[in-house]
């Protein structure tokens, strides 16, 4: 789920569940994103830190302290 700002400048934010490993992707990002900082917190039953998040050739990639599963809500935020 991806929900654009409202206004211009706004940052994007966007929701994905975790997939069972410390490594989770989100693809279908444009090239002007890449590189874009990101901002990534997760709420569930596996408590772990966001330890890396990056976009590039428009996958967006986030590495986390374990593994997060699909309890775990990722929350992405992406300021282009």
């Amino acid at each position: 789920v991806l929900s654009p700002g409202g206004a211009a400048n706004a940052p994007l934010t966007g929701t994905c569940l975790g997939g069972g490993d410390a490594t989770v992707t989100v693809t279908g990002f444009t090239a002007e994103l890449d590189g874009a900082p990101v901002v990534v917190t997760s709420g569930g039953d596996s408590d772990r830190s966001c330890i890396r998040a990056n976009i590039a050739s428009g996958t967006l990639t986030m590495t986390f302290s374990g593994n997060v599963d699909s309890n775990d809500t990722l929350t992405y935020t992406i300021y282009a």
